[in-house]
Parts: structure tokens; C-alpha cells; sequence
């Protein structure tokens, strides 16, 4: 009996899988040839789906973000607990051993590979923060919020939220205690929202 053909996504999934956990292990150093290996695939297979390395390193930033920025997307609930639970998200993702690991490889290859830059911000951070100022928008123009730059007030929020806890980790610090991230990120909010309470 013949076996059942891959489905293409199956193969896709797998240099996907390959690429981001090589990105973390190498940075932008890691080649084609080892995420096709890594993949069981072809090295074509990978050139003929992402074209370049750039290109796969951009799709691998979009796959590990996607559960971040569906929080955002999603928009159900008083605004309060929109920004809490996108919060509580997002420190869980940037302070993640994952992609602490990731962050420390990639940021020493940016001088060397300046298009590893523009990817990863635009990919990651710019999208995050453009998500995020879309909605802090529409509560803006919903009289919810003070009228100000959505921009910066989500620069502002994304600041604090991650805060020097990520920088103490980056230098080889312990993470915040589990139990104690949703009171600290109670704390952030309230504090955002009072700065960005409407005019009476």
C-alpha cells in the first residue's frame, strides 16, 4: 500500500518549525541548508516557498507572533481586561527563556545583517505596537480615552509593561514569580489608564 502524500502546509510547518528553533540556536548566522535538513526537506523546497533567508526569517517572526496579536485582533470585554490579558500575553512571550534565547542571538547579528533588522521590527515590535494603537484609536475616538497619539501611547504602554523585568533577564536574571504577574500587570494598566482618562 502506498503511503498517503504530505500535505504541502505539513512541510511548510516543519522548515517553519526548523527555522525558528535554528534562528535561536545560531541567530541569522543559520543556513538554508541546515533548516532543510533539519526539516526533512529538500534545500529547494525551502527557496522555492520563501525565496530567501530573509524572507523565511520574516514568516518565522509572523508564526510566532500570531497568537500574540490575536489577542489584540479579538477585542472582546470592557478595555481593562483587553489590555490585561494582552498584556499578561506579551510579557509571557518577550520574558520566555525561548525568546530571551532568540533575542540575545539576534541583536548582536543586526550591525552585520541590517535586513535581519527590518524584519524582525517590522515583523515583531512595529506590528505589535501598530496593533496595539489601533485599538487604544478606537477607544480614543469612543470618548473612552484621552485624544492623543495612539502611536506613543501604545510606545508608552508596551514600555511598561515589559519594563526593566526584561532587561534583568537579558543579563542572566531570574523571572518574575508566576503568581505575581497578573497583580503587577493590574497595576500597569490602572496606572495607563489613569494617565489616558477622558476630560470630564
Amino acid at each position: 500500500m502506498n503511503a498517503t502524500p504530505a500535505h504541502p502546509g505539513d512541510s511548510v510547518d516543519r522548515v517553519l518549525e526548523a527555522a525558528r528553533q535554528l534562528f535561536c540556536e545560531e541567530g541569522f548566522r543559520a543556513s538554508i541548508d541546515k533548516v532543510a535538513e533539519r526539516a526533512g526537506v529538500a534545500r529547494q523546497t525551502v527557496y522555492n516557498r520563501f525565496g530567501s533567508k530573509t524572507e523565511l526569517f520574516r514568516a518565522v517572526i509572523q508564526r510566532v507572533c500570531t497568537d500574540l496579536h490575536e489577542t489584540l485582533e479579538a477585542r472582546d470585554g470592557a478595555l481593562r481586561e483587553q489590555l490585561i490579558d494582552f498584556s499578561l500575553h506579551f510579557r509571557a512571550h518577550v520574558m520566555s527563556a525561548e525568546n530571551i534565547s532568540a533575542h540575545r542571538a539576534l541583536v548582536a547579528e543586526v550591525p552585520r545583517f541590517p535586513e535581519l533588522a527590518n524584519a524582525l521590527l517590522e515583523n515583531g515590535p512595529c506590528r505589535t505596537r501598530d496593533q496595539l494603537a489601533a485599538l487604544l484609536s478606537h477607544e480614543m475616538s469612543a470618548g473612552r480615552l484621552l485624544v492623543a497619539d495612539p502611536i506613543e501611547a501604545a510606545e508608552f504602554l508596551l514600555e511598561v509593561v515589559v519594563g526593566f523585568d526584561h532587561t534583568r533577564i537579558l543579563f542572566g536574571g531570574l523571572p518574575p514569580l508566576p503568581e505575581q504577574e497578573r497583580g503587577k500587570v493590574e497595576r500597569i494598566v490602572d496606572t495607563f489608564l489613569r494617565a489616558y482618562a477622558p476630560n470630564k
